[in-house]
């Protein structure tokens, strides 16, 4: 029984559908992404695809969510494929039915960092952003070095976070309490822009110091299995420094907010007299830059989407109708 329009859609109907178009038409591919927030992120990739092997995606959402998504009843191939956040089933290869879907089908692609959002997080990409908003092109903050050290500082945390998620225990440690205790605050201050940064980091330290202290003296007997994580995640390239690229989406884009808002702001009134009388024409807000943002594509994380969609690339070129 079908239950929703694409139910019957699978890549068999897709292909035959190609093959009632002239043969230098471009090939037809059906995309499901997990929602409308996706399809931008997804389509960037894809699109410069398109040109360059004569194919067509079609990207769309049947259903909300990455479940739903992976749950679609039409058959995945060459012509219909699945790009889903990776969350943390990448980190468990396998161990869930979930991420054994997501790792092991040639035609689901996943993000490898946690979420889209902590694509666009990339510390690498940031500068760019900022000088785009404030204006400005002078370079106040290390991004990069400003993200290595957050990612310092919550990667224990992360840790305990993962590992209650892998022993199928979240509620143990919610991922909504991981979320809130890797936040920063940064007040409004006479101080420097340095001095507010280096604050806001030193207080999330003792906050999540005491957070971890309070996960060792409840679960003691799990502290030694935390400990080990490190050694297995490093094979996934997962590091102390790089940890944000694999915490909670939504969090991690709120902490990068903030690290850009107050130097954006910091920066535009650094340069007032400068400007004053000018028809300044940046009407974007700082989410909708980070939201858009490309600088992803420098990310070692991408490195793996691009090869894993060049294996596909050349099984598609493979068809003929």
């Amino acid at each position: 029984m079908q239950t929703t329009l694409t139910d019957g859609i699978s890549s068999e109907y897709m292909a035959a559908a190609s093959a009632l178009f002239p043969k230098d038409a471009p090939k037809e591919v059906l995309v499901y992404v997990e929602g409308i927030d996706d399809k931008p992120f997804w389509g960037n990739i894809l699109q410069p695809l398109e040109r360059q092997y004569n194919v067509r995606f079609s990207i769309q959402t049947p259903a909300k969510g990455k479940k739903f998504a992976l749950k679609q009843k039409g058959g995945l191939g060459v012509h219909l494929i699945i790009c889903v956040d990776s969350d943390y089933d990448y980190l468990l290869q396998g161990a869930t039915e979930t991420s054994r879907k997501v790792n092991s089908s040639s035609y689901v692609f996943q993000t490898y960092a946690y979420s889209i959002e902590n694509m666009q997080c990339y510390s690498g990409g940031l500068q760019t952003i900022c000088a785009a908003l404030a204006e400005s092109e002078e370079n106040v903050v290390d991004f990069e070095d400003l993200m290595e050290k957050y990612s310092g500082i919550i990667y224990k945390l992360f840790l305990w976070s993962f590992y209650f998620y892998k022993k199928e225990t979240p509620d143990f440690f919610p991922i909504s309490q991981f979320h809130e205790a890797i936040q920063v605050c940064i007040k409004k201050s006479s101080a420097s822009l340095a001095a507010q940064l280096t604050d806001a980091l030193k207080k999330l330290e003792d906050s999540v110091k005491k957070k971890v202290h309070a996960l060792e003296s409840r679960f003691p007997t799990e502290t030694v299995y935390v400990e080990e994580l490190p050694e297995s995640l490093k094979a996934l390239d997962v590091t102390q420094s790089n940890a944000y690229l694999f915490a909670q989406g939504h969090a991690i884009k709120n902490v990068t907010l903030r690290f850009l808002a107050i130097t954006v702001k910091y920066l535009k009134n650094k340069s007032i007299q400068k400007v004053r009388g000018k028809n300044r024409h940046n009407n974007l807000s700082v989410d909708d830059m980070l939201t858009d943002s490309v600088g992803y594509k420098s990310c070692f994380l991408y490195q793996k989407i691009e090869n894993d969609l060049n294996c596909y690339i050349q099984k598609l070129r493979t068809i003929t109708y």
